[in-house]
């Protein structure tokens, strides 16, 4: 009876210390985003896109947590944005030049553990040859609502481009 007991015992922490296989911290997760705001855009002359206020705010995220908060751009904020929960979430604002006519564009939003930061990668899905509109550049705002970030982690914004038949997923 004990080498029976003394073999279960062997095979239960055999079969625990398998399934309880742990390589520290997770290094990203995945996190909600609260609400996403519909892209904004304006198309301007390629000459124009040189001027200061295209080139100071494109490639800029901006970290909201109040309406005075809200930058100055000439996109122009509704009251969707101004009336916005700041007291329990977080607004990311990322701006972007570009010369590509999107119909669609994917968020995914980590926390990434080690770094203690927070990323925001928005993907404009293109068709890969296409210049819709010559001479012309499109400044556009992307905007998404997420929990509160905590003071002292850093968030960042990327940037890409994708076709129409690529998928998070895969």
């Amino acid at each position: 009876m004990k080498r029976i007991c003394y073999l279960l015992g062997v095979v239960c922490l055999l079969m625990s210390s398998c399934t309880h296989h742990n390589d520290g911290p997770q290094s990203e997760t995945r996190l909600p985003i609260e609400e996403i705001f519909t892209p904004a855009g304006m198309w301007i002359e390629e000459s124009d896109a040189d001027a200061p206020f295209f080139q100071d705010i494109s490639r800029k995220l901006f970290v909201v947590n109040s309406a005075d908060e809200l930058p100055d751009d000439r996109l122009g904020f509704s009251d969707t944005y101004k009336k916005a929960d700041f007291k329990n979430y977080t607004m990311l604002i990322y701006y972007q030049l570009h010369r590509w006519e999107f119909e669609s564009c994917q968020y995914l939003y980590l926390r990434l553990n080690l770094e203690r930061k927070f990323s925001w990668t928005i993907t404009m899905k293109v068709a890969a040859d296409e210049d819709t509109y010559p001479g012309m550049r499109c400044i556009s705002r992307f905007a998404i609502m997420v929990n509160k970030i905590p003071d002292g982690w850093d968030v960042t914004a990327t940037f890409g481009l994708s076709d129409y038949n690529w998928s998070w997923e895969e």
